[in-house]
Order: C-alpha cells, then structure tokens, then sequence
C-alpha cells in the first residue's frame, strides 16, 4: 500500500506564543474590550496586511516589545502587552523544509529558505510581482525567489496571496520583515506571523500595563481587521538618545 502524504511526513500540532502591544497616551486608563492590535512594526513604512492579526513571533519578540516599550515612555505613552496563544493543527517540521507537494496539507507557511521550497516562493514571487505591475510598482529584475524581497517589502499583498487558490486553505504565515537605518538607532527586522484565520488564536493574556485581572483585549470581529488600523507606534518618532535606558521587567515564560 502507497504511504499517504500524512505517512511519508511527519507533520506535527504547533502551538506558537506571540506578541503584541497597546499604546496609549499616559493617563489613559486601560480600555475593557479592545480588538486586539497588531503589532508595532519597527520599521513604520511597511503596511500591514488586512483581513487577519500580524503578531511578533518567535526568540526576538520579547525583545522587540521591550524596545516599544522604552521608546513608548519616551513619547509619554505606556504600553499593555498582549500574550497570545495559538493552536495550529498542522504544520511541517522545525527541521525540515516542506516539500512543494505537502504544501495542500499544513495550515501555516514559513516564508524563508530553509523551511520553503524552491517550487513555492516561484509561484508566490509570480504572484507577487504580478500584483506589483498591476501598480506599477515593479522592479525591472527580480531577486531570487528563495530571498522573498516582494513580500518583505510588500507585507500588505499577504492578504491577496491567501486568496489564491493553491495558498487559500493556509491559516497564517510566518515572515521576517527588514529593518530600516535612523538616526536615533537602526529598527531590527522583524520575523511576524500574520494569522488569517483568528480561530486559531486560543487566549489572550495581558503582560503588563493592566491589572491581570482585567481583560482588555479580544479577538477581533471580521469587519475590524477589514481595513487598516491606525494606532500608535512607538517605532514611528525620531527621538532624542537616552543616556540612562530604563527597561521594565514583565513575564517571559
């Protein structure tokens, strides 16, 4: 008997904590029942997409919500950390790249070299650089596919990708957005993880800036994450260098 494609890869459940953050001007008092926020991209000129959630994902994203943080207290603003917890029921190994064939059966994408294949980031940098030219926005000689650079600098399109059909059953992606050179201090790529399918997220756990007790956030109706959200993002100002850095401690496990 032919193995099935669940037999011949070892597919495996994931259940990735992510990060985001509520700034508000100091003073405000922390809201009871806000949608929850994508997070504050460090690098501002990026537009997020719509349709879903874009959360800090993975080793960096403590470290990225710090650096909101400080700046954050700079501008007179505090933040609320949001921890969230999601379920995915599939996805490929950590160690393996996903065969272009075994992309019909996981629920999330990786975007990067090791862990895509060659096959797919073709099809996505096609689809990619279509959309671009529907705008006038191409460039005339592609990077390598593998490199990923039209939707790193493109994060916007996701929600467009998702829709075709070969990519329209994943529930998010996973995706390193670049950083950006500034005068008070360079902002750090990113890696997100934008979450289409908001099922997906289980609990939202307040970090800080909130009694824990209180809720504040929840997941999202459909009709919130259909356009744009404008909110405040510490990484957005240029800002003075402190010469003393004070860094709020907060929960990590």
């Amino acid at each position: 008997m032919s193995p099935t494609p669940t037999d011949a890869f070892p597919f495996r459940p994931f259940s990735p904590t992510l990060l985001t953050g509520l700034f508000l001007p100091a003073g405000a008092p922390p809201p009871e029942d806000a949608p929850l926020p994508d997070a504050p991209l460090p690098n501002p000129h990026l537009q997020l997409p719509v349709g879903g959630v874009t959360l800090f994902y993975g080793n960096n994203a403590p470290g990225l919500m710090g650096q909101a943080l400080q700046r954050a207290q700079q501008q007179g603003y505090y933040g609320i950390g949001g921890r969230v917890f999601a379920e995915f029921g599939q996805v490929q190994p950590a160690s393996r790249a996903l065969p272009d064939d075994q992309l019909p059966q996981v629920e999330v994408m990786w975007l990067n070299r090791i862990y895509c294949a060659r096959e797919t980031a073709e099809r996505i940098q096609q689809h990619l650089r279509r959309y671009l030219a529907e705008t006038g926005r191409i460039d005339a000689a592609p990077a390598a596919a593998l490199r990923f650079a039209e939707v790193s600098h493109h994060p916007e399109l996701l929600d467009r990708l998702l829709a075709e059909p070969e990519f329209s059953h994943l529930r998010a992606v996973v995706l390193t957005l670049p950083g950006i050179e500034a005068p008070d201090g360079n902002r750090p790529a990113a890696q997100i993880m934008y979450v289409r399918d908001l099922t997906a997220l289980k609990v939202i756990q307040v970090d800080y800036g909130a009694p824990l007790e209180q809720k504040v956030f929840r997941i999202p109706m459909r009709e919130e994450v259909a356009q744009p959200r404008s909110l405040f993002n510490p990484f957005v100002a240029t800002l003075p260098k402190p010469s003393v850095v004070y860094v709020r401690p907060w929960p990590v496990g």
